[in-house]
């Protein structure tokens, strides 16, 4: 408690207060007042472990005090975290310091100041108690790079912003206040990094009537003094604009204002020769993060803010307006997506009206209901496949139509975002969208129809275990890692959100999309390490630190993968009735580890279908995913790799026993043996091999084709220790016959994992391109023709009819045609995007290697840029 004296001396000059922040202390009503005693004990006797730093007036504790009332302390992590400020009492101005605080901040409340909670005045003992800001200091994390992560230019920018408004409002007041020792210590950050200015110590209120400034004794900190006040000890409100520009440097530089490590150790003399190109100082660590303009900008305002004479500075209401702009620049570099006009998105999407879409659907009569959800329903519906109208039941193109439950609060939403993303961005395992309706509150999408349904209705039905082998499971496990990962790495990255096994659709030949991306947000920005958002998904499989905190991240899609493997993998829905425990990663995770339970699991009913080292890789891989840590799981770019191995481990379990059943396809009737001859390096032309059969081992590897006499083969395999050159080629090590023009019909399709593309045969070439007549170019190593096919077949068509394609034919009398025909394959055939030409298939045929590529109707840069002729008109 206060002494009796000093409290009648506080009370006989209340009145002091409204005229000075210095007069004596007026203890507002919404301020409680503590006793030593409980701020003891909620900082366990200021203790070591609760000290969070120290300065020239005192130290700062955090305590801890019941979170509704703080009538109580509380022990150490429980209740609520507060910063106790004691002072140093043999300091001659803790008194002067401890009262202006207490008159600033407990009559007074923005949210870009520090909250005064209360104070505690017992016989010399000063103390003030604040709320808890969880990231502590600015100055410490622009300065401790070993302990915290450099902000982001967005991060900086909202403390600019924050701080600025927090100087503007009490510059504002009407009896203004000048806080005189504005600096990057003063600014606290809280779990969000929103700004609040502390230590209100050293405030002067402002100039009254006609007088410019406030002469004072100089106190503030080096480096941040603004020069009149330093040289003459005239202070106002622009000598904390200056102060202000020293942090703004800071805050763009990355540089301590005063650093003795320097050859001048104030910044802004030591970056005087610079400061016209300050924006070629910015901070390394912010690289890529801003444009050029809104860097312009923030440098040309803080040089104005330090401006030598003080009537050439902005007022700080100025320079909050002049950041708010910068920030909008900065926010239209990256506007996201989700909020832009729908008519900006839909050009190539197809506008439905609601009345062609209740003929598609019979009036979404029952029978066309496909499944629905908390959104609203999806019917099947008949379309023209070329006008896309609509057309009687079961006539034309069969399409999936999303009918959005418009009582549903985010029913909008969700329905703009699908559009934005599946209307810009087309990926083999992205559901394709077709086009949509808006009229009134009726809010629909049409998308391609899925014939096999989503994967939970499948893994429910009974036949499950027959219909999905291991092999087919594996190709929608890699199928759905694609989808995620094509978002993943987006210029602007989308995270999922509600990944699970019923978004993920799956045609007629078991291809999986994913869908339903009404709830995917844009992924953090610059250094950001989450997005924070309120919880929104799906029950067992959202991602723990999703659930507990809202942090969101790709990672949290990695988590929801790793669930939906399991279902996959092991046969079981996410949520069971019959098990214990209701979620199936709580229930199935102690036996992750255990390969021999796994496999006991997945042998039910997937017997012999991959082997041990496939299922143990499956094992650590679903385990990784469902790591509590997000920064242990893998990235979905890891994910898919080792799908990839485990696909190929399956595959190379199957070789020995392919390599038995090779059927031969007799091109004449006579049958020769060989007899191991040995091939020579630089024989005849078309005799040289480009890669050779050692033996046909089973333990053996693709690496290439062997041709010999004048036809190539389609398959070369090796042992791990291929042999030296001159090497053999030697059928006759597993004593097959194989005739003089051969042809192995192990299947491509495997040895180079795309099922999805056509395997065509050289006469349906022939047949597409009238006999190779319509040649199209000639590059030396191939020549392309123009070709027409059936576009839902890819059957040769009439010239004219249907759809038209580029045919590539390689010439097999050029090095490497082989390894670059190869390579188009395994890279075209693996990989989708926009901007890379699409191949359609391939043909291989003896020495005949093809591929069909879809048509360019505009032919090539080159030929547009440097061949002038009427046909063709200069690029604008």
């Amino acid at each position: 408690m206060a002494s009796a004296g000093s409290s009648s001396s506080a009370e006989s000059q209340i009145s002091v207060v409204e005229e000075n922040p210095n007069g004596q202390i007026s203890a507002p009503p919404c301020l409680k007042e503590f006793s030593f005693a409980d701020l003891k004990t909620a900082t366990s006797n200021f203790g070591h472990e609760a000290l969070l730093g120290a300065g020239a007036y005192g130290r700062v504790y955090i305590g801890w005090f019941d979170e509704k009332t703080l009538s109580r302390p509380s022990e150490s992590g429980i209740g609520r975290a507060v910063a106790i400020k004691i002072y140093y009492p043999e300091t001659i101005q803790a008194f002067d310091q401890w009262q202006s605080e207490v008159n600033i901040l407990g009559r007074r409340y923005h949210p870009n100041l520090i909250e005064l909670l209360g104070y505690s005045w017992e016989d010399e003992k000063l103390v003030l108690v604040y709320e808890f800001m969880q990231k502590g200091s600015l100055e410490n994390h622009l300065f401790q790079s070993d302990v915290f992560k450099p902000l982001s230019w967005d991060i900086r920018l909202r403390i600019a912003i924050g701080a600025a408004r927090g100087l503007v409002f009490l510059h504002s007041l009407e009896k203004q206040i000048i806080y005189r020792d504005f600096k990057s210590s003063a600014i606290l950050l809280d779990a969000n990094y929103n700004p609040k200015l502390s230590d209100f110590g050293l405030a002067k209120l402002g100039p009254s009537g006609d007088k410019t400034h406030v002469t004072t004794r100089m106190m503030g900190t080096e480096g941040y003094v603004a020069p009149e006040y330093f040289e003459s000890g005239h202070l106002n409100a622009k000598s904390d604009v200056y102060s202000f520009g020293i942090v703004l440097l800071e805050l763009l530089t990355g540089l301590r204002a005063v650093d003795l490590r320097r050859t001048n150790d104030n910044l802004v003399e030591w970056l005087k020769p610079m400061l016209s190109q300050l924006k070629t100082l910015m901070d390394v660590r912010m690289v890529g993060q801003y444009s050029l303009g809104a860097a312009c900008n923030a440098t040309q305002l803080t040089l104005k803010c330090l401006e030598v004479n003080h009537k050439d500075r902005p007022s700080m209401k100025d320079v909050l307006e002049e950041l708010v702009q910068i920030e909008a620049m900065a926010s239209m570099k990256e506007v996201p997506e989700v909020l832009e006009q729908i008519e900006a998105v839909t050009s190539n999407l197809k506008e439905f009206n609601f009345e062609d879409l209740q003929i598609a659907t019979n009036n979404f009569k029952p029978e066309a209901l496909l499944g629905e959800g908390g959104y609203g329903r999806v019917y099947k519906g008949w379309i023209d496949e070329k006008t896309l109208t609509p057309s009687e039941w079961g006539t034309g193109m069969a399409v999936a139509i999303k009918l959005w439950n418009p009582e549903t609060v985010q029913a909008f939403e969700q329905w703009q975002l699908e559009v934005n993303i599946l209307g810009r961005r087309h990926h083999p395992n992205l559901v394709k969208l077709l086009g949509y309706c808006w009229e009134d509150e009726m809010l629909v999408l049409v998308y391609e129809f899925m014939q096999k349904g989503s994967l939970t209705n499948l893994l429910s039905q009974r036949n499950a275990i027959k219909t999905l082998s291991w092999d087919i499971r594996l190709k929608i496990a890699i199928g759905a890692a694609r989808g995620l990962l094509f978002l993943h790495t987006l210029e602007t990255q989308i995270i999922y959100r509600d990944f699970k096994s019923s978004v993920i659709l799956l045609d007629a030949k078991y291809n999986p999309k994913i869908s339903d991306l009404g709830l995917a947000k844009l992924g953090p920005s610059g250094d950001k390490t989450h997005v924070t958002t309120r919880m929104m998904g799906t029950d067992g499989y959202a991602a723990p630190e999703y659930i507990r905190f809202g942090h969101l991240t790709a990672k949290s899609d990695v988590y929801s993968f790793g669930v939906m493997l399991l279902e996959l993998w092991m046969g079981f829905k996410e949520v069971g009735t019959r098990r214990r425990k209701e979620y199936l990663v709580e229930w199935l995770k102690p036996m992750l580890s255990q390969n021999r339970k796994l496999q006991t699991i997945m042998g039910v009913w997937m017997e012999g279908q991959h082997s041990s080292e496939a299922t143990s890789q499956a094992a650590q891989l679903i385990q990784k995913c469902l790591s509590i840590d997000p920064e242990d799981r893998p990235s979905m770019k890891e994910v898919m790799e080792v799908l990839v191995q485990i696909q190929a481990m399956t595959f190379m379990k199957k070789v020995p026993e392919e390599l038995e059943q090779i059927k031969v396809m007799e091109e004449k009737p006579k049958k020769s043996k060989f007899s191991s001859p040995r091939c020579s390096v630089a024989p005849p032309r078309h005799r040289q091999p480009r890669r050779f059969l050692t033996s046909l081992k089973a333990s053996c590897q693709y690496i290439g084709a062997c041709r010999y006499g004048d036809r190539c083969s389609r398959l070369a395999v090796s042992t791990p220790n291929p042999a030296s050159a001159p090497p053999f080629c030697s059928p006759t090590s597993t004593n097959v016959n194989i005739q003089q023009h051969f042809q192995v019909h192990l299947t491509i399709k495997k040895m180079l994992a795309t099922p999805h593309l056509k395997e065509f045969s050289f006469e349906e070439l022939k047949m597409a391109t009238r006999n190779f007549s319509a040649q199209l170019g000639d590059g030396g190593l191939w020549k392309v023709y123009k070709g027409w096919m059936d576009e839902k077949t890819l059957a040769p068509s009439k010239t004219g009819d249907s759809m038209l394609v580029a045919i590539k034919e390689f010439n097999p009398n050029r090095e490497q045609h082989f390894e670059l025909w190869q390579a188009e394959v395994n890279i075209l055939g693996r990989h989708y995007h926009p901007n890379l030409i699409g191949l359609l298939g391939y043909c291989w045929e003896d020495e005949k290697l093809l591929l069909v590529n879809e048509f360019m109707h505009k032919g090539s840069l080159n030929t547009h840029l440097f061949r002038r002729n009427s046909d063709i008109k200069p690029l604008s």
